[in-house]
Parts: C-alpha cells; structure tokens; sequence
C-alpha cells in the first residue's frame, strides 16, 4: 500500500495532499484473481479427465478445455497486476469488468458446440448451432452490445445512465413531533453528488405526500464517492414542518423569511462601545461614579 502524497493539479500550482488506499480494495482484487485461478483449475482438471479417459472425441475437447484455461489464466494475471497498478495510481478505472465473463462464456459455449459438431450430423447440428446463435444474440441485446461499449472511448471510466437508487433505512414513527425519521443511502455512480431538491421530489413520490413535508440534511459522501449518506424527515403535514422544524431549514426550503440582524461580532462590538463615554459626557459619568460612591 502506497503512503506517498498525491500530487493533484491545479491551475498554475501542484497541491500536495496525504491520501489513503484502503487495504480491503487490494484484498478485493485478490479475492477476484484467486477466483479466476479456482475457475482455471477446474478447466483444466476436466481437460486432464477428458485426454486420460475419453476417446478420440474426448481428446480434442481436452485440447480446446487446455486452450481456454491457459488463456483464461493469462488474462487473469494480466487484469490483476492493471488493477493493482490502478489502484495504486488511485486511478479511475474502468473497475468494472464485463469483458472478460462474457468472451469466457462465448468460449464455453462454443467448445460445447464444437462437441456437438464431432458427435453428430445434419438436423441435429443445425438446431444446435441456431439455439446458440439466438442465445448470443439474447445475451448481447441485454447488455447493450458490450463489447462495443466496452471498447468505445466515451465509456471509458465513466457510466452512461444518470440513475440514482434511494434506500432508505432505520424508518422510524415519531408521533411527538408529527414526523417519520429514517436514514437515507443514496447511490450515484455516475454522479458526484445528488442535489436536496431532487431527492425531495423523490421522496415525496415514493411516500406520497407534498415536496414541502420533506427534509433532507447531513449527508456524508462516502470515500471514493458513489454513495452518500445522511437523514431524512417526513412531516404529517406542511404545518407541522414549520412548527418543528429548525428556523434554518425552513429558510432553505424557502418556507420562512430570513431574519435580517448585525453579525455577532458586529453587535459585539456596538454593546462594547455603549460603554465608554466620550467628549463632554465624561464629566457627568464622573459625577455619577462619585454619587454612587457617595
């Protein structure tokens, strides 16, 4: 794990900033590299029982099951150390990898229909090769032509949705304050941050009641972003809002007028001038301090 400081660009001037990888994303990037190698392992140990045990038939299925081992476990090796070079550059990735699955599937699948080709003949292997081909087809269409988006340059690094996934959590009925309490997750990928009047208005659709019975506040953007955090309010009734929620709130929601006064300091500063006397008042001031004394 890299302690050096990241060096972040700014205009005319390269700001030094401690930062922190956390060793759960390099476990995480084990945890996937050793379940390519397990996959691997049982490719190969059916190619092992195919060439020991199987026929003339058998033994080219061992060949092809040998072949997309080996490859597998190359492109294993070769996604592991990008990866943990990423993510010791605190790259951007992309993380997700929906390349190597899918060509690991189509090689599945085609080595399973180059058995059928050996085996049989004529309608059989017609019918076959048509289910597969309608199965490929199937595949591609439900995730939007992968492999074109996978290797399209707008898609680098980044998601093309703008869907954000509201979960709300630790809902809560208080009674007292005419209110119910939760916790709210909130899921960008895509997105920095979510602004409060959207989630409101999202809020308000999913518990059917006005935009203004909502209060949104305390968000915490986890580290590394995607996800944020923090607490929400629906209130019985917009009556009910502005009897118990803080003065402050209700200025941002635009549901109360802000109250226009002097900066504390300011008012500091005129009650300590109230004090003193100046000019001609400071003869009278010492009449009264001696009367008093008097």
């Amino acid at each position: 794990m890299s302690s050096a400081p990241l060096l972040q660009k700014a205009p005319g001037k390269r700001i030094a900033l401690p930062t922190r990888v956390e060793p759960k994303v390099f476990f995480a990037n084990e945890r996937t590299f050793l379940s390519w190698l397990n996959f691997t392992v049982i490719l190969g140990s059916l190619a092992v029982g195919l060439l020991n045990f199987g026929d003339r038939i058998g033994r080219i299925s061992a060949s092809l099951f040998n072949l997309i081992a080996m490859g597998t476990m190359i492109y294993a090796l070769v996604t592991y150390h990008w990866r943990a070079n990423a993510i010791r550059r605190r790259g951007s990735g992309p993380y997700d990898d929906r390349f190597g699955p899918t060509m690991l599937c189509f090689f599945l699948v085609d080595c399973r229909h180059s058995q059928l080709y050996f085996k049989n003949t004529g309608l059989n292997y017609v019918s076959e090769m048509l289910l597969f081909i309608f199965s490929m087809l199937v595949m591609l269409h439900r995730d939007q032509f992968l492999i074109r988006d996978y290797y399209s340059p707008d898609s680098q690094g980044t998601e093309k949705s703008d869907a954000i996934t509201i979960r709300t959590r630790k809902v809560i009925s208080n009674p007292l304050l005419k209110r119910r309490q939760f916790v709210i997750d909130v899921i960008h990928p895509s997105k920095a941050n979510v602004p409060k009047t959207e989630l409101e208005e999202k809020l308000a659709d999913l518990y059917k009641t006005e935009k203004d019975c909502i209060s949104v506040f305390g968000f915490r953007t986890q580290y590394g972003g995607g996800k944020s955090t923090g607490f929400g309010l629906v209130y019985d009734s917009v009556a009910d809002a502005k009897k118990f929620e803080p003065h402050y709130r209700l200025v941002r929601a635009g549901l109360a007028n802000k109250i226009e006064k002097p900066s504390r300091q300011q008012r500091k500063q005129k009650k300590n001038r109230n004090k003193k006397v100046f000019g001609t008042q400071r003869r009278y001031a010492a009449k009264k301090a001696k009367r008093a004394q008097e």
